[in-house]
Order: structure tokens, then C-alpha cells, then sequence
């Protein structure tokens, strides 16, 4: 998603008309609307009024791979860099962990399943004749 799609996303999650987002940041309607179709030849400022007047981090609206929806804008759209590599470095350890415990669980299964299969063939060949018998 560009710049420009950010934006305009973002203002109508917001629930604010471009006319009053232009008036918020100063400037007209018609280059509000530029911003909106052309938001990667915005100025610097302007991004950052925008971030400003919108309530949200401007590394939030620069984040072209994160998604703009309620729930992203919520739980990302005020933190700053260093809390997004924060999160992220959490999300990562809690990857790490949960691929330990599938590994660990896939282990578990294979080794039950082994087990189950010798004492199947082991302990229980009478149990499995007198099935057949009634079969």
C-alpha cells in the first residue's frame, strides 16, 4: 500500500472529510487531495502534520508492509521506532518458543505412536484374534 493509500486510509478510519483534514493541516482542499493520489512527493512537513493532526506515529504511516486498519492503527499507529522493534523482537522470541513446543509436541506424537504400534503388536495379539473371531 503506497503513501498516498496510507493517507487516505487513514483519514477515513478516522472519519474525517478531506476538507477538513486540509483545513487541520493547513492547506487546500485540491492539495489535500494531491497528497491523497501523490502522498510519496509530500514534503516532510506535511507527512508529519499529518502523523500530528491524525494521532499517529509517522513511522506508522511510512510502514508500507503493516496493513491500516482500526485494529493495526490502535495497537501500532502511536509507537515509536524503538517500541515497533520492541514488539517486534517479542513477536520473534514468541515464534522461537511456540516452534519448540511444536517441534516438541510432533516429537511426543511420533514417539506415542511407535510405542502404540509395538504394544499393540506385543500385548494385546489374543484381543486382536477374538475381534476377528466376531468380525
Amino acid at each position: 500500500m503506497s503513501i498516498a493509500q496510507r493517507i487516505r486510509k487513514i483519514r477515513e478510519i478516522k472519519a474525517w472529510k478531506q476538507s477538513a483534514a486540509a483545513m487541520a493541516l493547513g492547506i487546500t482542499q485540491q492539495a489535500y487531495s494531491v497528497l491523497e493520489k501523490e502522498g510519496s512527493v509530500a514534503r516532510f512537513d506535511t507527512l508529519k502534520k499529518f502523523c500530528d493532526v491524525m494521532g499517529i506515529e509517522l513511522i506508522y504511516l511510512l510502514s508500507e508492509d503493516l496493513p491500516v486498519t482500526e485494529e493495526t492503527m490502535h495497537k501500532y499507529g502511536k509507537k515509536t521506532l524503538q517500541e515497533l522493534i520492541a514488539v517486534n523482537a517479542k513477536m520473534e522470541q514468541k515464534i522461537e518458543v511456540y516452534q519448540e513446543l511444536f517441534e516438541l509436541q510432533t516429537k511426543v506424537r511420533t514417539e506415542t505412536q511407535l510405542r502404540h504400534k509395538k504394544d499393540t503388536g506385543i500385548r494385546y495379539p489374543k484381543l486382536q484374534k477374538r475381534m476377528t473371531a466376531f468380525a
